[in-house]
């Protein structure tokens, strides 16, 4: 962290020589390849100054950083990290430029994530009018700005990608990493990340080993100081004689041994405590400086100026007042003003942005303030976030957060409403689900809106039980016109669990009540047709898949046209595994080629991994196992960033047996080994054999 001028200088890096040697090393090695480097050690093992510590001496060289951090309390944020980072380097003066080299359909995707960057660029339209979103592509589109941002093409420096406290990290963040480390091939970019052995880092754990077998990666872990590193890193501020004290209050934590050694500096007390120690610094704060950094602690993240001060109550000259005698303190630390557009005023702004030193100062400060308090600031921060942002989704789940924590309850859950509806446009399906069911706790007045999308969500997961709960709960709540569509869901979902009969039930009964005129009646022919194949009734699901075609060409360029194609899609699916299933293999062809241009059409995912894996039956059927093999691959990549993990694991299975057929033993075994683990915690619960779940193989 800065020190302010005329302040003492800050502490050398002590005991951290070997690690800060080999990220130097590992930094001039990168290119053409990325690397990956997984930080990991307790808190306030000195994590963070490590890394400090290089970027300030790689960045006197021109390299180039994006630097963010995770925070407790947001692990439901979709991609907060990445949205902090690419903020914070979108600060710089070339940003703007930098950007003029990224395809246009790219930042079109990025900026439905992040609309900030339409302040940057031309309006953010994608060739050809709208195009439907899929998470592969938002990653790719993010992966192309990032190294377009901090690799410039004058350079020969890579740059640099630090996620701190990646233990917090929300899922669709660790997803988003885990796409740009399996890619660092031909991508010159440093990714460092660190974490605490805190919650559930298995993921994470998983990413460093992959990428260590790829020879693109290695983890360092930190490791508490010395004795001597500690006399050495005290010299000069404590007298020898208090040195094995210090060592024993602090059993060698860098944090704590700064904290006292800073006290000492500054003629405070030596205290017992290290709790009480951070309540000392706290001491001879005046009136505005304490309010200004409650109000600090309560945001619980980065914040700018304006945002502390309409939230604190303070007025202009209070809240820099109060700022400055925090920073002199070390209790806050100020960050290098970005680009921040704000509804008011010019359209773009220069703001510092403001954190705290260490996370510690910030929980004792937020535990130390009473309730009431704490309820009228997050109802202050809320109303802020409402205020300066636009559009709100971005930061629905923020809003949410601090609505629930004033105790507002009924406009948290509509906020946990758009937040999950958010989470689920950028495929972040965990994120939603935890969203959807805080809206749900907190009386959500529209609860069969919202248990038909958890149901929708859960199914992905492949939380069958659940979904079915969700399902058949917002059917008791909906008014009769709403029954059809949540029948065809309930009938689509016991497909999948593969209890036909039960399936063919729902169709029956989602036809009885759905308009004939209505799109939705052919999307039901089309999808009944397929649970017809699978029963082997081939003259029943054919005859239903034609409906489905004859009655919706109606909707032919109609404000439906999207759905109705789509609808199409599936009716061409089905007639292929008609036609495969009858050995026509010239016939299955045509229908799966023509099913799935129609999917990519209309940028339908799910279409496309069905159409995709049927036809890799096809290709296998004529042992044209390396066609069979890349159809395969690609409709798992869609599988995987659609979040479906049933079919993720059917996909395995298959390309499984295509590796095996193709002698290649090990791809066989790792996709068998993968596919394994995913039907062992799918259906409903862990552990459960259901052999018509992992039956599954067309659909």
């Amino acid at each position: 962290a800065p020190f302010l001028p005329g302040s003492p200088a800050p502490f050398p890096l002590i005991g951290r020589t070997a690690e800060l040697t080999t990220l130097l090393q590992t930094y001039t090695q990168v290119a053409p390849d990325g690397y990956f480097i997984g930080l990991e050690g307790e808190a306030g093992i000195g994590k963070t100054r490590l890394v400090e510590e290089f970027l300030a001496q790689v960045q006197r060289h021109g390299a180039i950083s994006v630097v963010a951090r995770c925070y407790r309390g947001e692990e439901q944020l979709a991609y907060a990290p990445f949205l902090e980072g690419l903020r914070n380097v979108l600060g710089r003066p070339d940003a703007a430029s930098r950007l003029t080299h990224v395809p246009a359909h790219a930042l079109a995707e990025v900026g439905r994530l992040f609309p900030d960057l339409g302040t940057y660029v031309p309006p953010l339209t994608a060739p050809g009018g709208a195009v439907t979103s899929t998470q592969l592509r938002l990653f790719e589109s993010l992966r192309q700005i990032l190294l377009e941002l901090v690799t410039p093409r004058t350079s020969s420096q890579p740059g640099i990608l630090f996620l701190d406290d990646l233990q917090w990290a929300d899922s669709a963040s660790v997803e988003l990493l885990s796409y740009l480390v399996r890619r660092l091939t031909d991508f010159p970019l440093l990714i460092i990340v660190a974490w605490r052995k805190e919650g559930d880092t298995q993921r994470l754990d998983t990413l460093l080993s992959e990428s260590q077998r790829a020879g693109l990666g290695t983890k360092m872990t930190l490791g508490r100081l010395t004795p001597e590193e500690v006399a050495e890193l005290a010299t000069g501020v404590l007298a020898s004689e208090h040195l094995p004290t210090l060592y024993q209050e602090t059993e060698g934590l860098p944090f704590f041994i700064i904290e006292y050694l800073t006290a000492t500096r500054q003629n405070r007390d030596w205290l017992s405590s290290v709790q009480n120690l951070e309540r000392a610094r706290l001491s001879g704060l005046n009136d505005t400086a304490r309010q200004v950094l409650t109000t600090a602690a309560v945001i619980g993240r980065s914040f700018d100026f304006p945002t502390l001060r309409e939230t604190s109550g303070r007025s202009e000259d209070e809240t820099i007042t109060g700022l400055e005698a925090l920073l002199a303190r070390g209790l806050l630390v100020e960050h290098a003003p970005t680009n921040h557009p704000r509804p008011a005023g010019p359209a773009l702004t220069l703001y510092p942005s403001y954190d705290f030193t260490h996370e510690k100062i910030r929980t004792v400060v937020y535990e130390d303030t009473s309730l009431a308090r704490r309820r009228l600031l997050h109802r202050r921060v809320a109303e802020v976030l409402i205020n300066e942002t636009h559009p709100h989704e971005a930061n629905a789940a923020r809003i949410a957060y601090h609505y629930q924590h004033a105790g507002h309850d009924a406009e948290a859950a509509r906020w946990y409403f758009r937040a999950g509806d958010y989470a689920r446009k950028l495929y972040a399906n965990a994120e939603g689900i935890s969203h959807y069911q805080t809206a749900l706790a907190l009386g959500f007045p529209e609860p069969c809106a919202l248990h038909e999308a958890l149901g929708d969500l859960l199914t992905l997961q492949g939380d069958y039980r659940a979904a079915v709960t969700s399902y058949e709960t917002a059917a008791a709540l909906a008014p009769p016109s709403a029954l059809p569509p949540l029948e065809h869901k309930l009938a689509n979902l016991h497909h999948r669990r593969g209890d036909y009969d039960l399936a063919t039930s729902f169709f029956q009964s989602a036809l009885e009540t759905a308009p004939p005129e209505a799109l939705l009646y052919a999307h039901i022919l089309a999808d009944w047709s397929r649970t017809c194949a699978q029963q082997g009734d081939f003259l029943r699901a054919r005859q239903l898949a034609e409906q489905a075609l004859s009655r919706s060409s109606a909707f032919a360029g109609t404000s439906e046209e999207v759905e109705n194609i789509r609808v199409q899609a599936q009716a061409h699916n089905v007639l292929g595994m008609i036609a495969r299933q009858t050995e026509d293999l010239p016939h299955a062809s045509h229908h799966l080629e023509q099913a799935l241009n129609l999917a990519e059409k209309t940028h339908h995912l799910p279409a496309q991994v069905a159409a995709r894996n049927n036809l890799a039956l096809v290709y296998a059927d004529q042992e044209d196992y390396p066609h069979a093999l890349a159809m395969a691959q690609i409709a798992l990549d869609l599988c995987i960033r659609l979040g479906d993990r049933h079919l993720e694991a059917a996909l395995r299975n298959r390309l499984a047996d295509l590796a095996h057929a193709s002698h290649q033993p090990d791809e066989a075994v790792a996709h068998l080994k993968k596919a394994v683990e995913i039907f062992a915690e799918i259906g409903g619960h862990p552990g459960e054999y259901k052999p018509e779940i992992w039956k599954l193989t067309e659909w």
